[in-house]
């Protein structure tokens, strides 16, 4: 599909795991906080967590939508025309 292979799939769930580790361990725990401020009626500070936060969820859903696109065309290219079902041949 992409003439790269198995590598350029890699390198995308790569993509998508890296950056669901950091929303996780580092934007959550920071937005986390900066709601609970507000919610205590403090003003909030200046911040880059949230523009941060939406353009990184971009990517990851480009990245899973290109690894269902990847899955699609596989399926496609090996469909099994034998009409056989959950036999494995």
């Amino acid at each position: 599909f992409f003439g790269g292979g198995f590598k350029i799939i890699w390198w995308i769930y790569g993509i998508v795991f890296s950056i669901l580790i950091y929303q996780t361990f580092v934007l959550l725990p920071q937005l986390d906080a900066r709601a609970i401020e507000v919610l205590n009626g403090n003003p909030p500070k200046e911040s880059y967590h949230h523009i941060t936060y939406i353009i990184i969820e971009s990517i990851k859903l480009l990245g899973l939508f290109l690894l269902g696109i990847i899955y699609l065309n596989h399926k496609l290219k090996h469909h099994d025309t034998s009409g056989s079902i959950g036999t494995g041949r």
